[in-house]
């Protein structure tokens, strides 16, 4: 599913494989979505044209886990995204949990986040956090005289680079960027600032200011993460929270792995980054290659993924920790 921004790039276009419909702007492709009113639709294969909601509905637990199913019921926990961006996002903000079952609606998910950067332009940055010793004693009057971006902390960036946005950060993503996002199931977002942005009509979007208020926090600059080596895995962990747990693996052309998920009772989601290979899997053989994004069942989790080119993906899925 693929939404035109005010703010959309030029990059998803521009991926293989990718059928645009003739918009423009496009900032965002919904890769894997449960949202209501945007619900992926599988785009190949014997389920082809079945929903993620229908395939929730035929098979419960073995797609979702019963661990999953327990907390969140039939509703997918997480939301799979890529951004691309022509110009900077607004200056915004998401509630967590408890302050968007309150402030949105009953059982509505917060929004904690992570970025993966997969291409940048030269000079393109981002907007994580507040600058090192800012500790928010004019924040109101800031955030109202439409001031709080002089004390945001600034990242420069580069492909590879990965970040983490827990719920109740200040952030937003500069222009020039393709990114892809793994989130909770939420579209909720509190605008701060849009820098006197007009949309098509010639008028202002709207800010949340009251309702941001409530929810940010005041906790210093947010860095680039140091992603972690696996123990004997050609890959690394890029991170591991509450809501989900996420791997970058990499292989050379012609070499194969295995990946063993027994036990784990979670779907386990792969954004395939570069390169193409055939994906062993329970159901059979798939042939994938970049950028594609697919679900593998909780019942189902394992795969071998035999590499034709060298290969990048994610791999992601909501850890035993928490759900």
């Amino acid at each position: 599913m693929y939404l035109s921004k005010i703010w959309g790039g030029d990059h998803i276009p521009t991926l293989p494989g990718r059928d645009i419909e003739g918009l423009t702007k496009v900032g965002e492709s919904w890769e894997i979505s449960g949202v209501l009113g945007q619900v992926s639709v599988v785009c190949e294969g014997p389920l082809q044209g079945k929903s993620l909601q229908d395939l929730i509905e035929r098979w419960g637990a073995d797609l979702l886990g019963h661990r999953v199913m327990a907390v969140h019921g039939s509703q997918f926990p997480l939301l799979f995204k890529l951004l691309s961006t022509a110009q900077d996002l607004s200056l915004q903000v998401h509630p967590n949990d408890q302050q968007a079952n309150r402030m949105v609606a009953p059982g509505a998910l917060g929004k904690t986040e992570m970025w993966v950067v997969l291409q940048a332009d030269p000079g393109a940055c981002l907007y994580n956090g507040f600058v090192e010793g800012y500790d928010g004693s004019d924040l109101e009057q800031r955030t109202r005289e439409g001031r709080l971006m002089e004390v945001i902390h600034r990242c420069d960036v580069q492909a590879g680079d990965v970040f983490y946005i827990p719920a109740g950060r200040v952030h937003t993503i500069g222009a020039g960027l393709l990114i892809a996002e793994i989130q909770q199931s939420s579209d909720t977002t509190y605008r701060i600032d849009d820098f006197g942005r007009l949309d098509e009509q010639g008028k202002p979007r709207a800010l949340h200011l009251n309702e941001a208020l409530q929810v940010m926090r005041c906790d210093g600059p947010g860095q680039c993460a140091l992603p972690q080596p696996l123990e004997d895995l050609p890959g690394h962990l890029l991170a591991r929270g509450l809501y989900f747990e996420c791997n970058r693996m990499a292989l050379q052309r012609g070499d194969s792995l295995e990946r063993h998920h027994d036990g784990l009772d979670s779907p386990v989601v792969l954004m395939v980054l570069q390169g193409k290979a055939v994906l062993d899997h329970a159901g059979g053989q798939t042939v994938v290659r970049g950028i594609e994004t697919l679900m593998l069942p909780a019942a189902e989790p394992s795969y071998r993924m035999l590499c034709k080119e060298d290969m990048v993906w994610l791999e992601i899925y909501l850890p035993l920790s928490g759900v």
